[in-house]
């Protein structure tokens, strides 16, 4: 029995799972799966997920990671298995500090970290560039039982089964409202620090939201910056010493727990306690690479106590790279906001950040114009099919962000909410769509009163971005009962350049007109509108020609000319 015994443990197993975090279902890196109370080990990748290949050494499958709960699963005895865990978090506690007599080795490593510094530091480098694809995601947690059970929530109940199998069998599941995913080129030079941004796609899915030309602004890769070789790192607005600081020593504990190869590179694993909760510092787990002795990669987590405001939590992943002169950039970067819950009865909100930068190219030239615009959006971003996407993304989605795509495909196509959705972008446009390319409207306009036409109807249309990305067509034709005249009008805009949102444009109108209102007005449906409501006493017939043409002189300075030829005769 006990040779049998011995050989059931010495098989071959090839393991495969994801390790991720049980109320945000955030994956985990750098967790340590093993068998338990063996050292037959590996460590999850940036992604969470982990591949164990070796001699079955135990029964049991345990995953660990410094602010978790270790978990254990038992491990049939297939040669091939895949298994996923879900840890919950668990606050740690410093009861007491033993001091040894003696240097700390970690402060050692540290002191040589502070000596390469100007080596490892991104700073170092005059300028670099990158390709950037960042993915933002924001969910809602904590969905309790009382409130999927509303009647509200009634139509998405079979949505709550596909979340719970993306969260885990241990895991609390998350909806989904908010995902985008930006590809973007970004440029950066040092003295004077000089940032430039190209987005070349953006794709957004969200519940009550169809146009993403100005959230694709926001969610490129230009509004984060940590740099851990900084002494101090501005978080929220709030200023945070950082665990390799010449400081650090007075904040935190250092802890050498191991040395181990984190990818081809063999580090010193350490770990970060501060030494008062009431300090603006970080908790978690740092790897510094034995030679080069630069910041490899880091977990690094704020909680509560730092009182962020709403944030209850804040967690911060890093992963970086050597460039050829030297510095380390970072290559992946993982953020996880948790925003505290205002009431039992309210649901809290995840915001997630992931980056991923590749293509690093170190201190490229500049011209001296070449900053001038620092966030440029190309045409057609956000129209890029689905065949881009799957070639230009970093990463390819895991099979449990596959399914959060489809669940905010279904919540945003459902169709009593798409109905909401619609009939709140009529009432603020004033115009609905009549097909994927047009839109027909004002709505507000269609119909009026004055003393020359008496009852005025009037119906209009308008392009969108899916017409064109480089024109837009406006026009209406409108007709009076008492002077039984047809009235119309056109307008249209060609953009030259949307680096200095550069554009041209003709204006024609045959059509009435109040004596003293500014015929601008008819660029705001809402004005235009207002100006007609009661019976008005004083109009003018007026033909209208009128070119222009606008250009940014500054990101707060617009300028436009005009050229008008107008006619106006008493009616």
């Amino acid at each position: 029995m006990a040779v049998l015994c011995v050989c059931s443990f010495g098989q071959d197993i090839t393991i495969k799972g994801r390790v991720t975090d049980a109320n945000t279902s955030e994956p985990i890196s750098f967790a340590t799966v093993a068998f338990k109370g063996t050292n037959v080990a590996t460590v999850t990748k940036f992604d969470g997920t982990y591949t164990l290949v070796g001699q079955r050494a135990s029964d049991s499958l345990e995953a660990r990671m410094v602010g978790y709960k270790a978990k254990c699963k038992w491990v049939e005895k297939e040669q091939t298995l895949s298994i996923d865990f879900q840890l919950e978090t668990n606050q740690f506690q410093l009861s007491q500090v033993v001091i040894n007599p003696g240097k700390n080795p970690a402060h050692t490593i540290l002191e040589k970290v502070w000596a390469n510094r100007k080596t490892n530091d991104i700073r170092s480098l005059k300028s670099y560039q990158f390709e950037s694809y960042t993915k933002v995601e924001v969910d809602l947690d904590q969905l309790s039982d009382k409130l999927k059970n509303r009647k509200t929530m009634k139509p998405f109940q079979y949505l709550f089964d596909s979340l719970q199998v993306a969260a885990g069998e241990d895991g609390a599941p998350v909806l989904p409202i908010f995902i985008s995913e930006t590809l973007s080129d970004l440029y950066i030079a040092h003295d004077p620090k000089r940032q430039k941004e190209i987005v070349k796609a953006t794709n957004i899915k969200a519940v009550g939201m169809e146009d993403g030309t100005f959230i694709s602004q926001f969610v490129g890769s230009s509004f984060h910056d940590y740099n851990f070789y900084k002494n101090n790192i501005t978080v929220l607005e709030r200023t945070f010493i950082s665990p390799i600081s010449r400081e650090a020593i007075g904040f935190y504990i250092h802890i050498l727990e191991d040395s181990l190869w984190v990818g081809n590179k063999w580090c010193y694993q350490i770990k970060l306690i501060p030494r008062r909760t009431e300090d603006l510092v970080f908790s978690g787990t740092i790897w510094i690479q034995d030679t080069t002795f630069a910041l490899v990669q880091s977990v690094l987590e704020i909680d509560k106590s730092a009182n962020l405001n709403f944030v209850e939590r804040l967690k911060i992943q890093q992963e970086l790279t050597p460039t050829s002169p030297g510095p380390w950039v970072p290559a992946k970067t993982r953020i996880l906001m948790d925003i505290l819950q205002p009431g039992k009865e309210n649901v809290g909100m995840l915001a997630k950040l992931y980056i991923s930068n590749r293509d690093i190219v170190a201190n490229p030239e500049f011209g001296p114009r070449f900053f001038d615009d620092q966030l440029i959006v190309e045409v057609g971003a956000q129209l890029k099919t689905q065949d881009y996407w799957l070639e230009s993304r970093h990463e390819q989605l895991s099979s449990e962000e596959q399914t959060i795509h489809n669940i905010v495909d279904t919540v945003r196509n459902f169709p009593r909410l798409k109905t909401y959705v619609e009939l709140a972008k009529m009432l603020s446009s004033g115009y609905f769509n009549i097909s994927p390319k047009l839109e027909f409207g004002s709505y507000l306009l269609l119909y009026g009163t004055n003393v020359v036409e008496q009852n005025r109807f009037r119906v209009g249309f308008r392009t969108n971005e899916y017409f064109s990305q480089y024109y837009k067509v406006r026009a209406h034709i409108a007709y009076g009962t008492l002077d039984q005249r047809w009235k119309y009008g056109a307008n249209t805009e060609i953009f030259l350049s949307r680096k200095r949102w550069n554009k041209i444009g003709y204006q024609f109108k045959h059509d009435l007109e109040g004596i003293g209102m500014p015929d601008l007005l008819e660029e705001d449906p809402l004005m235009e509108a207002a100006a007609q409501i009661g019976l008005l006493e004083r109009l003018n017939f007026v033909n209208l020609h009128r070119a222009w043409w606008q250009m940014d002189l500054h990101r707060t300075l617009t300028q436009r000319i005009y050229f008008t030829h107008k006619t106006l005769s008493p009616e």
